[in-house]
């Protein structure tokens, strides 16, 4: 894909942005179709694979025993890592390109996943101060066609619903002696992670006077501000993050913008969910949207 477009090629999506019909047909609020399939990956504790159109997204998820944060003694820990590959688009060339894209998008999805309302870190704790399970989410972009950061945090909740925890015990020693913890090693053994309160991110982008939801990488190139916002299934707000560079946003149209992407941000969340749950009874992909 051309790294830029031509004056013609702007002028087309543009125009038909402001008439609310985009180049593939869709309207400014309309999501593109999503192909989805959980424990792809052998050696993690949950994994996902998720096709956006031209934007594909593997995520895999592995825990570890370590020792909490100092600053929250009595939780585990979630951390994620963004690799936005070269061999992915020409337009991760460069420490400037894919690097810190991949830092901007960790840093937003650790912003809406220590949410107190998203991931209940607490049943990550096995010993307060001294053991936890940290989760280490690697998401690796195989392919961009834009709106990496959504399909980004739709595949990481994908994959956190796939995690199995082995049953940990915990032996209390007697005094002066220390804790004891047993880590079982049957696979069957295990527990799930309670994914009900993690939100998706919805990014919406201005294009002129107009904005869209799930920009195509052409789009992107034709916006100038954006605005992302997570939302969970009680349709709260995990965070927001505005970014694009020189352009600004009304407070008007950051109103409209945060009511739409509530709508469309439950929408993904119930497709989503939907989808999952098919998973235990239909193999394969799992479409949704």
């Amino acid at each position: 894909m051309e790294s830029r477009l031509s004056s013609h090629e702007v002028d087309y999506i543009v125009e038909g942005i402001e008439n609310d019909l985009r180049e593939d047909g869709r309207s400014n609020c309309d999501y593109r179709h999503v192909q989805l399939q959980t424990g792809v990956l052998a050696n993690t504790n949950g994994s996902a694979k998720l096709t956006l159109s031209g934007t594909r997204i593997l995520v895999g998820i592995k825990a570890e025993l370590t020792e909490p944060n100092a600053s929250n003694p009595d939780q585990g820990i979630i951390k994620f890592f963004v690799d936005c590959s070269a061999v992915a688009s020409t337009e991760f060339e460069g420490r400037a390109g894919g690097e810190d894209l991949g830092n901007s998008i960790s840093d937003v999805l650790h912003k809406a996943y220590n949410h107190p309302n998203a991931l209940n870190l607490s049943s990550l704790c096995l010993i307060p101060s001294q053991q936890c399970w940290a989760l280490n989410v690697d998401a690796l972009v195989l392919a961009h066609d834009g709106n990496l950061l959504d399909a980004i945090s739709l595949a990481a909740r994908a994959a956190l619903s796939d995690v199995k925890l082995p049953a940990v015990s915990v032996t209390e020693g007697s005094e002066g002696e220390p804790i004891e913890i047993e880590v079982s090693d049957d696979p069957n053994d295990c527990k799930e992670i309670d994914v009900s309160g993690v939100p998706v991110t919805v990014t919406l982008s201005k294009v002129k006077t107009s904005y869209v939801v799930d920009c195509t990488s052409k789009e992107e190139k034709c916006s100038n501000a954006y605005l992302t916002v997570s939302i969970d299934k009680s349709g709260s707000i995990c965070s927001l993050t505005k970014g694009g560079g020189s352009g600004t946003l009304g407070v008007d149209m950051i109103a409209d913008m945060i009511e739409v992407a509530k709508v469309v941000g439950l929408k993904l969340l119930n497709n989503l969910d939907e989808a999952l749950k098919r998973k235990s009874t239909r193999k394969g992909h799992h479409g949704f949207l």
